[in-house]
């Protein structure tokens, strides 16, 4: 036990000479954090998130805190995130001092931050720029589609007849002698336990059930699988994911408006049910507020910000893209938020600027955002430009010279290209690292509890709150 306590302290100072580096280049890296519990214990877990100069996506954890004890107010959750952030060296928190001699840095040293929906730690978050996950925003989007009545009595229904197959050995054994007896292959529907969107089980049961052709559940379906998709490729952490929150969610837009064809397994399908019709219209409905009308400008920005710097993204020709802001949202309202966070914090001053331009080549790498968004409201963008050396050239900015360019295949990694152009936007790059280390969702905390679960459960009797935080850590 030494050894791996002596292990884990080893990894903690790894990541604090990583984000010491980081400062150094003068980028800041983002946070995300939550709260996970079971049998009476509570650990609030911190991950920090940054891009390397080979344009790496990292997710470290930073902290895993006993919060058993704890109330889980704003001011607890606030005091201890910045307790933990200052002793991994991001900024300075003392507080033990004379009244007025105090410091508090933290916020400083922190880009953006990404929690869960909950109240107490958005509140306690509010002194940090940030927002909240995206997948479970968008659980509560579906939430409307799927408490439509009728549809909320099928989908409970089917909830009921899978925990019977799964707990019923009887009815396990008859399922499988009707499936023998019509050469199907065995199979259950499977458990809705999915923990991070809280509903995408109900999508692959539903998909199960689509062999008894109901009305309501087939067509439902073909709703649902669009978000269920959304959500598992705006919950990765491999990768730059805030970029993508306006494209996805300008699909899901597309796909809730009832004037939209569907698709379903390459074919187009048609919603004639009228229950599903209205749960459609509850969709669009909910996902207009939240995103359209309801989401706060310096949230949008953000959003925006991070989509200007996606090479496939920086024009805006997705779906629904003009609906932000009331139809006013447009790539210029995009591109001038970029160019007032370049223009304060990162463009260099004239002696720093390197005027040469140097010939960069096309790089793609296969994304799913690809296939989600594959079909937008332009055509297939142009080849990337080989050389930005056309005529006057020169007098642009790094920014100019990147908003120049032509829109990126849809197939492009947009790390991979940014770090094939460094030579030719090495400060512009460094501003993209911070912007898109945050991440859509909060998804990444909860894994990193998925290994705290795991070690509860073995080690709930021996182990203390405190020593399960010290394992935890990195």
């Amino acid at each position: 036990m030494q050894n791996i306590l002596k292990l884990s302290m080893e990894g903690k100072h790894i990541v604090m000479r990583q984000l010491a580096d980081l400062y150094a280049e003068g980028i800041s890296p983002s946070i995300g954090g939550d709260i996970w519990s079971q049998g009476g214990i509570a650990i609030f877990g911190i991950l920090v998130y940054f891009i390397d100069k080979n344009f790496v996506f990292h997710e470290r954890l930073v902290a895993a805190l006993p919060f058993s004890s704890v109330h889980h107010t704003a001011e607890e959750m606030e005091r201890a995130t910045k307790e933990a952030c200052a002793e991994m060296g991001i900024g300075t928190y003392r507080l033990d001092v004379a009244p007025g001699d105090g410091e508090d840095t933290v916020a400083n040293g922190i880009h953006g931050t990404v929690s869960d929906n909950a109240s107490n730690i958005v509140s306690g978050w509010t002194c940090f720029d940030g927002h909240e996950c995206t997948a479970h925003t968008i659980a509560l989007i579906v939430k409307a589609f799927l408490m439509q009545q009728v549809v909320h009595k099928v989908f409970m229904k089917l909830r009921g007849m899978t925990a019977h197959f799964n707990h019923s050995v009887i009815g396990c054994k008859l399922l499988y002698e009707c499936q023998k007896r019509y050469g199907l292959a065995d199979s259950k529907p499977p458990q809705d336990n999915d923990t991070r969107s809280g509903w995408g089980g109900a999508c692959k049961q539903a998909m199960w059930y689509l062999k008894n052709q109901w009305q309501v559940v087939k067509e439902s379906v073909y709703i649902l699988v669009h978000s269920t998709a959304a959500c598992d490729l705006l919950q990765g952490t491999k990768y730059a994911t805030t970029n993508l929150v306006l494209p996805v969610i300008g699909r899901l837009a597309h796909i809730a408006d009832d004037s939209t064809q569907l698709k379903f397994e390459g074919s187009a399908v048609t919603i004639t049910n009228e229950h599903a019709k209205h749960a459609r219209k509850l969709m669009y409905k909910s996902v207009t507020k939240r995103y359209f009308n309801d989401l706060m400008d310096c949230k949008l920005e953000d959003f925006a910000i991070c989509t200007v710097f996606d090479p496939r993204y920086k024009s805006f020709k997705f779906r629904s893209a003009q609906k932000w802001m009331r139809g006013t949202f447009t790539q210029e309202k995009g591109a001038s938020w970029a160019r007032a966070a370049w223009e304060h914090d990162w463009k260099p001053k004239p002696t720093e600027a390197n005027s040469e331009v140097i010939v960069t080549r096309k790089v793609t790498n296969r994304v799913s955002a690809a296939n989600f968004l594959q079909d937008s409201d332009e055509e297939e963008p142009p080849e990337a430009r080989t050389s930005s050396g056309e005529s006057g050239c020169e007098q642009m900015d790094e920014l100019a010279r990147y908003l120049a360019y032509p829109d990126a295949a849809q197939d492009t990694d947009p790390l991979k290209w940014w770090h094939l152009h460094i030579g030719e936007f090495p400060h512009l790059s460094k501003m993209v690292r911070q912007f898109l280390s945050l991440p859509a969702t909060s998804a990444g905390v909860e894994r990193a509890f998925s290994v705290v679960s795991g070690m509860h459960t073995d080690l709930h009797t021996d182990a203390s709150p405190c020593m399960r935080a010290q394992f935890s850590i990195h």
